[in-house]
């Protein structure tokens, strides 16, 4: 009863999510607005522009790392379109950081901030998964966010290689919602978000 409750609340997110976005879709985008828009982002990668952030100033310094060569090759960017509007967000990611940039009155603003466990998804959904001990485990968070960055819904899945047999299979837990299930319930409610994808993200290094 709960995990139907937790599927049809989950899918009527979904689809509000995404009748909010093809609204967005439909205002008129000024011929000048997507130009402007990269050339903040460019002065923001070239150290150049600052960004909001909860009523503090964010660098580009304040999410890259520089100060080691290894750490530093992993400075990553890409533009990615995250609510629909037909304008690509900035997306920063460093050994520690992700972050997500758009463009309101002319200004930059974070749109997401979270660490690099998380990466973006083909729907503009994100999805945070950190390993574990003690024992070996995945954590999986799947977050829907609305046309401004705000949070939506926050889904959270887990499975434990309990008797560290170095597979996760029937024997071991696995946690949909802190709810106990069985592997294959976690598989079938698991399966819509491992199947979204990400390949429309094109990540370029930094240093390119």
């Amino acid at each position: 009863m709960k995990r139907k409750l937790i599927t049809s609340l989950l899918a009527i997110t979904i689809i509000i999510t995404a009748v909010i976005c093809a609204l967005y879709r439909n205002i008129p985008i000024p011929e000048n607005e997507s130009e402007n828009r990269l050339n903040l982002y460019k002065g923001f990668l070239a150290g150049e522009q600052s960004a909001e952030f909860d009523g503090n100033i964010i660098t580009i310094n304040d999410i890259f790392e520089f100060n080691d060569e290894k750490i530093k090759s992993q400075n990553q960017y890409a533009l990615f379109d995250m609510n629909g509007d037909g304008l690509p967000e900035l997306h920063l990611r460093s050994v520690r950081l992700y972050y997500i940039l758009t463009v309101r009155d002319n200004k930059l603003v974070i749109w997401c901030a979270n660490s690099a466990y998380a990466k973006p998804l083909n729907n503009g959904a994100i999805i945070h998964m950190r390993p574990g001990g003690a024992p070996p485990h995945e954590s999986y968070i799947y977050i829907v966010l609305d046309f401004y960055g705000n949070e939506l819904l926050r889904l959270y899945f887990e499975k434990y290689d309990s008797d560290y047999n170095g597979i996760y299979d029937e024997n071991d837990l696995y946690l949909f919602e802190k709810a106990e299930v069985s592997k294959a319930d976690w598989d079938k409610l698991t399966e819509k978000y491992f199947s979204i994808g990400y390949e429309l993200i094109e990540w370029r290094a930094y240093n390119e």
